[in-house]
């Protein structure tokens, strides 16, 4: 069977768009086009891909595995176009990264900052979903590789670990828990938290830390689809939230946040960079994830040092 890459461009778009008009548009040809080649697409195959009965259209049963097929066949494609391109520029070309809300938004952005002012002929694309969905990606090759906080790490997958992280409970200073030496368990039972929409990484993630204290029942009093929305809330009392630690670490310090004690609750992650098994990355791929998986570890050292200095300066005065 003789598929051209055109063909499969083609079907992958009326698979997003759901209808030959809006396919066409993305692809800058004629709707008749469009039709024509689904048709012989469907004439090389055997079999019919798509319900047009209604709109959008549906994938049939073999138009969904001819999907998944297409989408590998067309990222491996565009990854030897990428690379044969590198080879000529060195250190140039796309990057596509993948990260989790709560990493995409306070980890990645000034390291990526520092890596395009030192390789300015690197585009970096930064894909944030959900860590399930990000796994999906990485498998297809719709993404190099990705950034998560996950407690089940894929193991049909390269997964490495970068950095050893946390979790807190957070709330404002005038919260009546901010008041307590160590919050309880039965505390935080009876407290409202704000969290993320359902099936966002911060409602996952939120979940996640109760269930793993053994806090079950619990009142959500407001669900805010950003991380800032989220903290926005708690600087108005609106109830208490679990954030990742480097997500609030700025709050904290300026005494907008309080953190709060907890005793016997795994607040403890890790930071993973994930990619598939047989991944090939070219020199701006590899440059990316050398240059970030360093800056990680190099930031978290730094982090440690700064804390154990504070320390140190706190039992001096104390003395």
């Amino acid at each position: 069977m003789d598929i051209s890459s055109n063909l499969l461009r083609t079907f992958l778009a009326v698979s997003e768009h759901g209808n030959f008009s809006l396919a066409a548009a993305a692809l800058q040809k004629s709707q008749s086009n469009v039709s024509t080649q689904i048709s012989q697409l469907e004439e090389q195959i055997g079999l019919k891909l798509f319900h047009r009965d209604k709109r959008p259209f549906r994938l049939t049963e073999a138009g969904t595995k001819f999907l998944q097929f297409a989408r590998e066949v067309s990222n491996k494609i565009r990854d030897v176009d990428r690379k044969l391109k590198d080879v000529g520029s060195g250190t140039a070309g796309e990057v596509r990264i993948g990260a989790t809300d709560s990493i995409a938004a306070y980890l990645l952005p000034k390291i990526i900052a520092r890596l395009v002012r030192n390789h300015p002929k690197i585009t970096i694309y930064v894909v944030t979903e959900i860590a399930r969905r990000l796994f999906e990606y990485v498998r297809e090759g719709e993404i190099d590789f990705a950034l998560t906080l996950p407690d089940n790490p894929p193991r049909d997958l390269h997964v490495k670990p970068l950095a050893e992280e946390s979790f807190c409970f957070v709330a404002s200073p005038k919260h009546p828990l901010a008041l307590k030496t160590v919050a309880s368990k039965d505390q935080l039972r009876n407290v409202a938290f704000v969290a993320g929409q359902r099936g966002t990484g911060h409602d996952t993630m939120v979940q996640r830390v109760l269930d793993r204290a053994g806090i079950f029942d619990y009142e959500i009093r407001v669900r805010i689809s950003t991380y800032e929305g989220v903290k926005q809330l708690l600087y108005e009392g609106c109830g208490v939230s679990v954030l990742p630690t480097f997500a609030v670490q700025d709050e904290i310090k300026e005494k907008k946040l309080v953190r709060l004690k907890t005793k016997g609750i795994d607040l403890s992650t890790t930071l993973f960079l994930v990619k598939r098994l047989d991944s090939s990355n070219t020199p701006a791929v590899s440059l990316a994830e050398d240059f970030i998986e360093t800056s990680i570890m190099r930031d978290r050292e730094r982090s440690k040092r700064n804390r154990g200095e504070a320390k140190r300066k706190a039992t001096n005065m104390d003395t």
